[in-house]
């Protein structure tokens, strides 16, 4: 993904794979050289680039950054056991397991929020913290088959993926980058994209993520999110994780592309307390 406007050098990233326990090739990219190692796990239709932005943003000498493209997505192959939000869990944890990753956060964006709850409870001890951003609950959230199929019947088209990404947004955000996630998103095939909204909205992971609980937790929210707006997230942090308030920036529901510099400064905030 381009990263015009950055004042930091693009990462240079080192691609890596590993093979999951039900068969599937799954990609992945590593980062940086510091201690603390990040596992981030991107949204519906997008890839392992999402958080390109984030990372320039961050000191690469302060973290090691692990970015998944998750099963049927970018480069990783989908399997043959279905999707689930538990799969999908077991998947970051292969990939944080071939990264060497032994204790790690994660930063989910939206679906990719709801599978990192999952985790926690696979690996006691080994989540440090959670950043949930723009996150999709644990629990399930009503969505007709007509709403369901106003995206997932956009399958293969770049251009109308591109169109309607861009209403998901409040925030300007440079040209190059929403052409390289519809191209991205235009590779991933229906069914992929039809069974992984699916989990984001109409599966209740509620107690596979109960767990997560129990670490600590930040909770970023966009205050013009069409799809988890800020009193629905708001709701959620207090009941399950007992926050008063989320962190709020001005912008959509992309807020890695939106506000990657203001994300990666609650990142390393996040970091510095759990080390401190």
């Amino acid at each position: 993904m381009a990263l015009s406007g950055m004042t930091n050098l693009p990462p240079i990233w080192t691609l890596s794979a590993v093979v999951t326990d039900d068969g599937a090739r799954l990609r992945y990219k590593v980062t940086g050289s510091g201690r603390a190692d990040l596992v981030f796990v991107h949204g519906w239709a997008s890839t392992r680039d999402y958080f390109d932005l984030v990372a320039a943003a961050l000191d690469p000498a302060a973290f090691r950054l692990i970015a998944i493209d998750l099963r049927g997505h970018g480069q990783s192959e989908k399997g043959h056991r279905g999707f689930a939000a538990e799969r999908h869990a077991r998947d970051i944890l292969a990939v944080a397991d071939a990264a060497g990753a032994q204790s790690f956060v994660t930063i989910g964006h939206s679906m990719g929020a709801k599978y990192s709850e999952c985790v926690p409870a696979l690996a006691p001890g080994r989540v440090a913290g959670q950043i949930l951003v723009a996150g999709a609950p644990a629990h399930a959230i009503p969505i007709s088959d007509a709403e369901l199929a106003e995206w997932t019947d956009l399958a293969g088209m770049a251009e109308e993926l591109y169109q309607s990404h861009g209403t998901t947004m409040s925030q300007p955000v440079a040209e190059p980058v929403r052409r390289a996630w519809a191209a991205a998103a235009a590779q991933i095939d229906a069914e992929v994209l039809r069974e992984t909204l699916a989990i984001c909205f109409r599966t209740d992971a509620g107690e596979s993520a109960a767990a997560s609980a129990n670490r600590p937790v930040r909770i970023v929210a966009g205050a013009n999110d069409p799809f988890f707006p800020p009193p629905m997230l708001a709701d959620y942090a207090a009941r399950k994780f007992g926050i008063a308030a989320p962190d709020l920036l001005d912008c959509g529901h992309e807020i890695p592309l939106e506000r990657p510099h203001d994300l990666a400064r609650i990142i390393s905030d996040f970091c510095a307390a759990l080390q401190g």
